[in-house]
């Protein structure tokens, strides 16, 4: 992409460097990121990609399902839904989903899409359901490299293959994996262009899926805020497209998906002044606080103990 001012080139680079260091990651061994590197040289923007991965399912064998205590980041955690079903009659699809750079390590290069912050809270979910009783849920895990409307995605039918498209395809594929089940329930996780990505998603299926919850973390429009657009916010003033809920996502689209959405979430932070989402209207909204940690903000929201607690919240008793 190009850029307005000469150095916006390293504004980006430190800028990445920064909110990538607010969000843990489980280190990797040299193998992993020798392998990771060669990777990185072969990512194109927006290109189809498949390529031999590590197996989730395996990396998430045996589960170890930590104590998470009272959550002491934020606002109190949402109470806990107390729908009539449960996950004996359904079967949860879990889809979590990375925001920009989030397969990028700001010192290796790639950063394999089993080591991100989505796959841990994808594993802690996974543990929970099962130790409920219920069998290995689907789910789709992805993340975003240096493009803000391509995905880099593993599913667990074919988890050995990892697939790199636009938001239309990984549309495609979450319809078609959902198709693989006759009662599927559908839970969207998403942060930053994720959340955005996640609401978009929710949009694209068809109406006898059921969404049991879609949760934006801190969402951020890739229409309405692109990488130059903030770049040139730190040199100027604010983007509105980069301070605000999705705004591409209108009134009539919201009131459609609280329609057929038993659970919406909208967690955001106001922290950073350049970078952060809003209000969404027709959602339950919960402002978080993270006083003096300024752009670190917009990454810690993900990394917030509470969030766990929460997101296994929205599963049925």
């Amino acid at each position: 992409m190009r850029f307005k001012h000469p150095i916006a080139y390293l504004i980006l680079s430190i800028t990445i460097g920064v909110i990538g260091a607010a969000c843990r990651s489980i280190p990797m061994s040299d193998s992993s990121l020798a392998a990771n590197k060669n990777q990185s040289q072969k990512d194109r923007p927006q290109s189809a990609m498949s390529m031999q991965g590590e197996d989730l399912n395996h990396q998430l064998s045996p589960l170890n399902i930590p104590t998470l205590g009272t959550p002491t980041l934020g606002t109190p955690t949402l109470g806990t839904p107390t729908l009539g079903n449960n996950l004996q009659n359904v079967t949860p699809v879990l889809v979590f989903l990375g925001g920009f750079t989030s397969c990028k390590d700001p010192l290796q290069g790639f950063r394999s899409i089993d080591q991100t912050r989505a796959a841990k809270l994808l594993e802690i979910m996974r543990g929970v359901v099962v130790k409920k009783g219920q069998t290995n849920p689907l789910w789709l895990l992805a993340c975003q490299f240096n493009n803000q409307e391509s995905f880099i995605y593993k599913i667990s039918t074919s988890p050995k293959v990892i697939r790199q498209s636009g938001l239309s395809e990984l549309a495609k594929s979450l319809s078609s994996l959902a198709a693989t089940v006759q009662a599927p329930e559908v839970y969207l996780i998403g942060h930053s262009y994720g959340g955005w990505a996640a609401m978009k998603l929710a949009q694209s299926l068809v109406p006898n899926v059921k969404i049991r919850a879609l949760v934006g973390i801190d969402p951020i429009s890739g229409k309405t805020c692109k990488p130059e657009q903030f770049i040139d916010s730190i040199l100027k003033r604010p983007a509105t497209g980069c301070t605000e809920a999705p705004s591409d996502i209108t009134s009539s689209d919201r009131i459609s998906l609280a329609s057929r959405i038993q659970i919406w979430l909208n967690l955001y932070q106001l922290e950073s002044r350049l970078l952060h989402s809003g209000v969404i209207a027709n959602a339950e909204n919960s402002l978080r606080k993270y006083p003096g940690r300024g752009l670190l903000a917009h990454g810690d929201i993900f990394d917030d103990p509470a969030l766990e607690s929460q997101i296994l919240g929205l599963l049925p008793p």
